[in-house]
């Protein structure tokens, strides 16, 4: 989009002709005349999409990107981590955005991911595949595993299809009352390391997961009533961050959350 754009400020012939048939309303313009027009980078890169039979350039982006993802998904060296990296929020960016498009691509690319242990399992909400996991060994409710060294229990509230994919839920909520009855800790988690250049650790709890990133009251009250604190510095100051109060009433209703929660809570609603 750039070189299209020096090439009109250049008055290419070439690049003026492209302009001319593909914009929207600098073709009204006769070709001596827009060498002069008003063309930013937003008008070359609606040029581009508009010659790849693209109606806009977020569209056309976002093609590129699904054939990137095609290629690099092709060329995987370990299918199950790069599976977990992408179907689980991202820890270094917002943990509530992203989508499944990556993730899918390597399922359907190398199917034997989705119940390759029980990491992957309990992110996809297959629960009769950790049931066997933990039929087979009792010890994975608790065993670390995958690109991150995280449970079962914290890939679970921290998957992305726990967030973007309402059909998983219940199944979500069952396997995640069975990882606890086998022995998980309803207050498990990460530490991440956040305030460069001067960091600091800060606990991401299996709660801030379910309360404040993928906002699933069943949940959120199935972590409470087995021991999980809301009192991190996520859980509080996340969880305000919409209209619906749904988890907020779990929480105050809970009586977990001390004086400090509840005032970031008050300060982040006002």
């Amino acid at each position: 989009a750039k070189d299209l754009l020096h090439a009109h400020r250049a008055a290419d012939p070439s690049a003026l002709e492209r302009i001319h048939r593909h914009h929207p309303t600098l073709h009204k313009l006769p070709l001596t005349q827009l060498p002069t027009a008003t063309f930013t980078l937003t008008d070359a890169q609606l040029i581009l999409a508009r010659e790849h039979s693209f109606e806009s350039w977020p569209k056309f982006a976002a093609h590129i990107t699904t054939l990137t993802l095609i290629r690099n998904v092709a060329d995987l060296t370990d299918p199950v981590a790069a599976f977990i990296e992408v179907a689980c929020v991202p820890r270094h960016d917002s943990h509530a955005t992203g989508t499944l498009e990556h993730a899918q691509l390597i399922l359907q690319r190398y199917p034997e991911v989705a119940t390759a242990n029980i990491h992957t399992a309990a992110i996809l909400a297959d629960e009769p595949a950790v049931r066997a996991f933990l039929s087979r060994d009792p010890s994975l409710a608790t065993a670390k595993g995958g690109p991150h060294q995280w449970d079962a229990l914290t890939h679970l509230c921290f998957s992305r299809y726990l967030r973007l994919d309402q059909q998983r839920s219940d199944a979500f909520l069952r396997i995640a009352q069975t990882l606890i009855a086998a022995g998980a800790s309803a207050a498990t988690g990460w530490y991440e390391m956040i305030d460069h250049p001067n960091p600091r650790p800060i606990f991401e709890s299996t709660i801030y997961g379910a309360a404040a990133v993928a906002r699933h009251p069943g949940l959120t009250q199935l972590l409470l009533d087995n021991g999980a604190d809301p009192n991190d510095e996520e859980t509080p100051y996340h969880v305000p961050e919409t209209y619906d109060n749904t988890i907020l009433r779990i929480l105050l209703q809970s009586g977990k959350l001390n004086q400090t929660s509840l005032n970031t809570i008050l300060l982040r609603k006002a």
